[in-house]
């Protein structure tokens, strides 16, 4: 299930994960939490948080808002290839495959293809745009209450179950 990862540094204490990886690739096994945690990073990043950096994202992907439901469709796959190829031309590595990967190790890069992790980037992002929000996304009325549940779980340092 997608988890909070606690980590050994100040700046940055802990950290949204997944169990699993969203998008191609995987032969259709997709958590419903870990979609769901993709899609509402996305949209609070993306369509909420947008203005907040300087030179400000660009709008998200149309048509569509992005529902964070835990159903990988056509809106959520453009929304992840779209929100990679910006953060590319914004100059991060990030690798633009469609995928989002759980973080490994805690390390932002990973480990075959040497780039970062997108989803470190959204948690960047997140934690920059909106912190009261990435402090406590229980009080945020955006995030949908199964994920609240579900982040209730906070997975210590060198933890994070079985899908390694």
């Amino acid at each position: 299930m997608a988890f909070i990862e606690q980590t050994q540094n100040e700046a940055f204490p802990f950290y949204y994960n997944l169990h699993e990886g969203v998008g191609p690739d995987l032969n259709g096994n997709y958590r419903r939490d870990d979609i769901m945690l993709v899609q509402y990073l996305l949209k609070k990043v993306w369509a909420q948080g947008r203005f907040s950096f300087a030179p400000t994202l660009p709008p998200p992907p149309a048509p569509g808002d992005i529902n964070p439901d835990g159903i990988y469709g056509n809106t959520t796959k453009r929304w992840i290839k779209e929100y990679q190829n910006m953060e590319k031309q914004r100059g991060n590595t990030v690798l633009a495959d469609g995928r989002i990967d759980r973080i490994l190790n805690q390390s932002a890069e990973t480990s075959i293809s040497h780039t970062i992790y997108t989803l470190f980037v959204l948690n960047k992002r997140f934690k920059e745009a909106l912190p009261e929000v990435f402090e406590n996304v229980n009080d945020d009325p955006d995030c949908p209450p199964d994920l609240k549940i579900i982040l209730g779980v906070v997975i210590t340092s060198g933890g994070g179950g079985d899908g390694e």
